[in-house]
C-alpha cells in the first residue's frame, strides 16, 4: 500500500483501489501530529460504490500509514 499525506487528507493506494481519509491536525500536541480516523472507511472510493474494505485492508492501511507519517517525523494517532 502507498500513503500520501496531503493537506487535511491522506490517499491510500492499494493496486487500482483508492481511499482518501481525513487527517488533521492535533491542537494540543507539542510535536506535529496528525489524527487519523478509520471510522468511515468502508468501501474504497467511490464512497459507497467501490468494493468494501476489510479488516485485513484496515490493518494493513494502519501500518501502512504509521511508516510514512514515521519516514517524514509525523506522529500518529487513530481516533
Amino acid at each position: 500500500m502507498k500513503v500520501e499525506i496531503l493537506r487535511g487528507e491522506m490517499r491510500v493506494t492499494d493496486g487500482a483501489r483508492v481511499l482518501k481519509i481525513p487527517a488533521i491536525s492535533a491542537v494540543d500536541a507539542q510535536a506535529q501530529t496528525l489524527v487519523v480516523s478509520l471510522d468511515c472507511a468502508q468501501t474504497w472510493d467511490p464512497p459507497g460504490e467501490g468494493s468494501e474494505i476489510t479488516l485485513e485492508d484496515l490493518q494493513k492501511m494502519a501500518e501502512a500509514i504509521e511508516r510514512a507519517c514515521g519516514r517524514l517525523g509525523i506522529e500518529i494517532e487513530f481516533d
